[in-house]
């Protein structure tokens, strides 16, 4: 594991069960080694959350234009952001998906590319 990926990760949950009493429900279920974990994604903090909810490592794909302001897409790229191309096809992001599924990673992915306005998937 990274160690700012670390820090991150156990920073970022102490704050969640300290100010909002965050608890993970059927972690169990989660595999163990590679995976795809496909998330609905209604807010903006759902990466986090999801991020803090999975006890291991897991890698994040992003889309690319999320990213303009350079410190975020710098700490992004340092906590496991896997950028992606909403335009065309990407097949470098999608190699460096299949890439981490073959180093046995776990690898998050939002199906419906954005964040739902109105609640409904």
């Amino acid at each position: 594991m990274k160690v700012l990926y670390g820090i991150a990760h156990t920073s970022i949950l102490a704050v969640l069960k300290a100010l909002f009493h965050f608890r993970v429900y059927g972690q169990h279920n989660v595999p163990r080694g590679k995976a795809i974990i496909a998330a609905n994604h209604q807010s903006y903090i759902d990466p986090t959350v999801v991020g803090v909810g999975v006890p291991e490592e897991m890698w994040y794909l992003a889309r690319e234009d999320v990213f303009t302001f350079a410190p975020l897409r710098w700490l992004c790229l340092r906590v496991n952001t896997i950028l992606i191309k909403k335009r065309h096809a990407d097949r470098s992001a999608m190699k460096a998906v299949l890439r981490k599924l073959a180093e046995g990673k776990r690898v998050l992915v939002f199906p419906e590319g954005t964040r739902s306005h109105d609640g409904r998937l």
